[in-house]
């Protein structure tokens, strides 16, 4: 039914649904948003759960100190930062970018007052998430210095993004993180199992809309309203920007597993 109403409905009536939707669930207790008006911007379920799970997956698939510099690529309205900031000790630093200014505006209004959080607007164009934007995602440097980084995520990032941006968040990923820093993607894998769970409809979408030969979308007017890309070539880029995959890929949720790590398909890689 999700997958129906993302690829049939245009996409102001698909948000405005959403955030009906998120309302009931914060009204009986399913979830709550820091800022319900940007429910929309941060991705279903608890806000707090969110947070939570970034500072585990940290500590678990990263071993990443309390004393590291994290950068959150796409850090919508700060529902990780809330988690990382509460994980973080007094030396900790975190910085978060994000397309949408809304966003960004949020997170500084709730969390810039702490001093080891900077939330920065990157004018990106994106059709689903800053249409007006003044930058190409391939031109976007990330606004940290060389081998700064400690641990770098990007969690429903790639989801929303073109190869050809994909490719150049990869290569920024490995200039910024220090020797040895570890990142963690999320993103939808196209591969022999999800092809085979989306033509039986066990899959949360069904990307039915090729965009090239390595990436498809639900939706030919606005892509990125969510794209997945084939596996090799994922991993390809990654080796190609000097980034490793470091252990197997916990495939999500998303392509009809029961139980597993995340919604999106979970990467833990690493530079060289």
């Amino acid at each position: 039914m999700r997958d129906l109403a993302n690829r049939l409905l245009p996409r102001p009536v698909v948000r405005t649904g959403r955030r009906v939707w998120n309302t009931v669930r914060r009204g009986v207790g399913l979830g709550e948003p820091a800022d319900p008006a940007l429910a929309d911007l941060s991705g279903d379920g608890d806000w707090k759960a969110a947070g939570n799970a970034i500072v585990l997956w940290t500590q678990a698939l990263c071993g990443v100190s309390k004393q590291a510099h994290v950068l959150d690529i796409g850090c919508g309205p700060g529902r990780m930062a809330e988690g990382l900031l509460g994980y973080l000790d007094e030396t900790g630093r975190y910085t978060g970018f994000d397309v949408s200014a809304r966003a960004i505006d949020s997170a500084q209004s709730r969390l810039g007052a702490d001093g080891r959080a900077t939330f920065i607007h990157a004018d990106i164009a994106n059709l689903e998430y800053n249409p007006t934007g003044t930058l190409p995602g391939h031109a976007y440097a990330f606004p940290v210095p060389s081998d700064s980084i400690d641990f770098a995520f990007a969690t429903s990032v790639f989801t929303h993004m073109h190869g050809r941006d994909v490719d150049h968040y990869l290569a920024e990923t490995a200039r910024v993180l220090k020797p040895g820093g570890c990142a963690l993607f999320t993103a939808f894998l196209l591969d022999d199992e999800s092809r085979v769970a989306m033509a039986a409809g066990r899959t949360s979408h069904r990307f039915n809309q090729r965009l090239d030969s390595h990436s498809a979308s639900i939706d030919a007017r606005t892509p990125e309203r969510a794209i997945a890309f084939e596996d090799d070539w994922f991993f390809d880029r990654l080796e190609a920007s000097g980034l490793t995959l470091d252990g197997d890929v916990h495939r999500g949720t998303w392509r009809g597993h029961a139980h597993a790590m995340a919604f999106q398909d979970l990467m833990v890689v690493r530079k060289a």
